[in-house]
């Protein structure tokens, strides 16, 4: 596969993840709030395999796998005007949401906060 394959693909599961994001905001019940929080974590996840792929196709130079391999990639960019400035405080806000989401084991979910980032997922 290609890179720009690969970006498309790539673009095709964010869209289905932004669908499942829909259903789960309007569709509330017990696994409301952690299923979106789930569905937030996917799409960020998407965007950045996404953004990983333009940067190369680009030919610029991918930061190296570390412990802030995720806030350097997308530093990277936004550096590279791959991410528009009027979205970039939403990016950098569902990075810190999605290390929460997949690292605080335990933790309750802000129902408001979770609806409020699912909203400006969609919108970015």
């Amino acid at each position: 596969m290609t890179l720009a394959e690969g970006i498309k693909s790539d673009i095709e599961r964010i869209s289905k993840t932004i669908a499942d994001l829909r259903t789960a905001a309007t569709e509330p019940g017990f696994n409301q709030i952690p299923a979106l929080a789930q569905f937030l974590s996917q799409f960020y996840t998407g965007l950045e395999s996404c953004l990983e792929k333009k940067l190369k196709l680009a030919g610029i130079d991918v930061p190296a796998k570390s412990e802030t391999y995720h806030k350097a990639l997308l530093l990277q960019a936004i550096h590279s005007k791959l991410i528009p400035p009027s979205c970039a405080n939403d990016v950098v806000d569902l990075l810190g949401f999605r290390h929460f989401a997949r690292h605080g084991y335990g933790a309750e979910f802000r129902a408001d906060e979770v609806k409020q980032k699912a909203t400006n997922a969609e919108k970015t």
